[in-house]
Order: structure tokens, then C-alpha cells, then sequence
């Protein structure tokens, strides 16, 4: 059937066509899809023209194909999906396994520091330093309170027996009995 649509004539094939006539209006089809070509048709006059060629376009044809596209579609996605969390994983794979470097890092400086410090507690100049500290401290408070310069004198020969300081302070408490 030959009709015009918006002013252009084309040949209309594959849908009902009862009640139309040449050069009338087509109502709108219920078709969602057609396939356009050109086809060429005999006139009245005995010549020939070519216009548009509508048709139905059949789905059914390309379906598969399309699901077969929807499916890769579904399919990278997935990948990317699965991609994107083992790169996440990996990512908080690696900051835990820094975090715990780190940990390590600090614990064992903590621990160096500490063996520094009791080796350096240990040391005799240390002890001896530590020692005059304690007896001026002491003599600090021997004018005012008796009783606390006697026990701040026993501490020190009890906590650093060896020393120098320690010799004085065992001489002032023979002294003070």
C-alpha cells in the first residue's frame, strides 16, 4: 500500500492496511520498530518510482543476539565488580600489613629505648649521678625535718650501696645514732 507520511510518499508493507487508501493519512501503527529500505513500484501512467519501504522490524530475529550482548554486558560488569573488590581487598591487605610493620617498628624502638635506659641506669656514672642527686635532696630537708633526712639517707645506701654518695650518707647516719 502506497501512503504519504509527513509529506514524503513511502510503501508500507507487513501491517493491515484495510481502509487506506493512496495519498491518505496513516494512523499512527502499534509497531514500535520498522526497517526502512527504498523500493521502487509501477504508477498508474505505466512508469516506475522509488520511495521508503517501511516494515515491521521482527525482533525475533535479532534476539538472541541481543541477549547474547546483554549477557557479555552482565558478564563485564561482573568482572569489574569482581575486579574492583579484589583490588579493595588487596588495598586493605596492604594497609594492614603496614599498620603491623609500623606496630612492629614502634615496639621494637620502645624496646630498644628501654634497654638503653636500664643499661644506662646500670651504668656506674649513672648510679653515681643519681646517687648525689638523692643525698642533696636529703641534705635539703635535714634542717627542717630530722626523722625524713635519716630515712631519705637509709634509702639511698639501700638503692645505690656502691656509690660514693652512698659512703657519705652511711657516714652521717653513724653519725646521727
Amino acid at each position: 500500500m502506497f501512503i504519504v507520511v509527513v509529506s514524503y510518499p513511502i510503501l508500507l508493507r507487513g501491517l493491515p492496511t484495510k481502509g487506506l487508501t493512496d495519498d491518505t493519512q496513516a494512523p499512527s501503527p502499534r509497531v514500535p520498530v520498522f526497517e526502512v529500505s527504498t523500493g521502487t513500484y509501477r504508477t498508474v501512467a505505466g512508469g516506475s518510482k522509488t520511495v521508503f519501504v517501511l516494515e515491521p522490524f521482527d525482533m525475533k530475529e535479532v534476539q538472541p543476539h541481543l541477549d547474547r550482548l546483554n549477557a557479555e554486558r552482565k558478564a563485564k560488569l561482573a568482572a569489574q565488580q569482581a575486579l574492583r573488590l579484589q583490588r579493595q581487598e588487596e588495598e586493605e591487605r596492604r594497609n594492614r600489613e603496614e599498620e603491623r610493620k609500623e606496630l612492629e617498628e614502634k615496639l621494637r624502638q620502645e624496646k630498644r629505648a628501654a634497654e638503653r635506659e636500664a643499661d644506662r641506669k646500670r651504668s656506674p656514672k649513672y648510679r653515681e649521678m643519681m646517687a648525689g642527686i638523692k643525698l642533696r635532696m636529703a641534705k635539703m630537708v635535714a634542717k627542717t625535718d630530722q626523722a625524713k633526712y635519716k630515712q631519705r639517707l637509709q634509702e639511698l645506701t639501700k638503692e645505690y650501696p656502691e656509690t660514693k654518695a652512698a659512703g657519705e650518707a652511711k657516714a652521717v647516719l653513724k653519725y646521727l645514732k
